[in-house]
């Protein structure tokens, strides 16, 4: 289990999320394809999950507890995954154990909607692996010679 903390699997993690996230922002303008956008849901909540999992059964005890700089990620990460598995499946089994209606009180569940608002704060992924990545390779010789030929083109092109 040790990938979990490796390059390739992180990255699969972040482009996972900006899947997710394009999604959401893609679903409201898109209302036709609400069921597929449904179906992506479920799918990227299977991943959270797996993701989740795996990195718990490699980290264990240490995901959650330790330095608060380091864990608080994996407690959002709980959060986000927890909050989703409420609102998407135990919910939706709820209602559909009930005949397509929730036989309780549903004002605790209109409270667990606003907990997709949890769903957004997924862009933080994406930010903690931009702070932790090594961008020396930005102060290369490479990397300054195309950002000038890209400022020179931009200038050329907008004159």
């Amino acid at each position: 289990l040790r990938y979990v903390d490796g390059s390739v699997f992180s990255t699969v993690c972040n482009v996972v999320v900006l899947l997710n996230l394009g999604t959401m922002a893609l679903a409201p303008t898109l209302p036709d394809l609400g069921t597929a956008f449904k179906v992506m849901d479920h799918i990227f909540l299977m991943w959270y999950v797996f993701e989740l999992l795996a990195k718990t059964a490699y980290h264990q005890k240490n995901l959650f507890f330790g330095a608060p700089a380091v864990v608080w990620w994996n407690w959002l990460d709980l959060s986000i995954v927890v909050s989703g598995v409420i609102d998407q499946w135990i919910v939706a089994l709820l209602a559909f154990i009930n005949g397509g209606h929730l036989a309780i009180d549903t004002s605790y569940f209109k409270m667990l909607r606003a907990l997709r608002l949890f769903r957004l704060m997924r862009f933080f992924k994406i930010l903690r692996a931009f702070l932790k990545s090594d961008l020396a390779w930005t102060e290369g010789d490479f990397f300054q010679t195309f950002m000038a030929c890209v400022i020179a083109a931009n200038g050329i092109i907008m004159s």
